[in-house]
């Protein structure tokens, strides 16, 4: 959702990781386990995540 949002707010279609992390924090939700939902295999067909560490960001897959 934060994802879907920052898009139709910013026109952006990519976020950092760090900034998604803050966001995370700032809902109340704990995003210890943040970076590990990415490498599940049936969320990896929904998220594109891209670079490493404090450089990386996320973005959502459209369909088509």
């Amino acid at each position: 959702m934060l994802l879907a949002v920052w898009n139709d707010c910013y026109e952006e279609d990519r976020i950092r990781s760090l900034t998604l992390k803050d966001a995370l924090e700032l809902s109340g939700i704990d995003p210890s386990n943040m970076f590990n939902v990415y490498d599940l295999d049936d969320v990896k067909s929904t998220f594109d995540k891209s670079g490493m560490g404090q450089s990386a960001t996320i973005g959502l897959t459209r369909p088509g």
